[in-house]
């Protein structure tokens, strides 16, 4: 997959990950999304990521493979997190 994509993809998962602070009363569920990065050691590629596009910056170079595995464990984190709050409404 192109890493373009890839990033359209972590950014639409972000979207959702942000959607259960709502149900969760707070920031626990990108707390949850943090530690989870961490864990694999690609916060700091996820950041850049992130700030690239609050920036409206061109995204970062990175690694396809390092993308898949944010991909990945953002996808574990929106699991988790539905285990924990439920499916999301949508309206």
């Amino acid at each position: 997959m192109k890493n373009s994509t890839l990033i359209n993809k972590i950014l639409d998962r972000f979207n959702k990950v942000y959607d259960y602070t709502d149900l969760a009363g707070g920031d626990d569920p990108l707390n949850v999304l943090d530690d989870a990065l961490d864990r694999i050691n690609l916060y700091d590629e996820y950041s850049a990521i992130m700030e690239s596009f609050v920036e409206d910056l061109p995204a970062p170079e990175l690694a396809n493979n390092d993308l898949v595995a944010i991909l990945a464990c953002v996808n574990d984190v929106i699991i988790e997190l539905r285990s924990e709050y439920g499916r999301l409404r949508s309206f």
